[in-house]
């Protein structure tokens, strides 16, 4: 069976950012465990946390990218007009494409179902989906790994010819 634990800690550092990956455990069992840190420079956050979870780690060119939102309040206090920005960019690259805004008045924790839409001109590679939260001029972030891959139809043999080019001739011939 899968257990799982989310753990929250608050690190306030000299510069705020995000780091996501994974510690790997070898020996009499493998296991890896993913680490998403959000390292603010100041405790402004102590007021809540904020999480992107896609519901798959790929998605298809041109097929909606979908993920949960977590907000976790850690205190009674109303959070209103908190900008939430969800962003999109190559993996080891540090531009990022704006795919979506919102405003919210937090009042409790939530967890939120959120689908974007993305160009078709995507190239296959990996991405990182990542999402921003500013409130009170201070910004939080999450991060999550993802893949963006060609539809299985569309993928070249030998770069000359689609998959389905070939299976197009493949029927033509054998039942052509």
């Amino acid at each position: 069976s899968l257990n799982q634990t989310e753990i929250k800690f608050l690190i306030v550092g000299k510069e705020a950012k995000a780091i996501a990956g994974e510690i790997e455990i070898s020996g009499d069992i493998n296991e890896k465990i993913k680490v998403n840190l959000t390292i603010t420079n100041s405790s402004v956050f102590d007021t809540f946390f904020i999480n992107i979870e896609p519901t798959a780690k790929s998605f298809r060119i041109g097929q909606p990218i979908e993920a949960t939102l977590g907000i976790q309040k850690t205190n009674s206090e109303n959070l209103n007009n908190v900008t939430i920005t969800y962003l999109i960019g190559e993996k080891f690259s540090e531009n990022f494409t704006q795919i979506e805004v919102e405003n919210l008045d937090i009042i409790g924790s939530s967890i939120e179902r959120k689908q974007f839409t993305l160009a078709k001109n995507m190239t296959e590679n990996q991405y990182i989906l990542k999402v921003e939260a500013k409130y009170l001029n201070k910004t939080i972030s999450s991060y999550a790994e993802i893949s963006i891959t060609k539809p299985f139809l569309e993928i070249q043999i030998f770069g000359i010819i689609k998959m389905w080019q070939l299976l197009l001739g493949l029927g033509i011939i054998l039942f052509g």
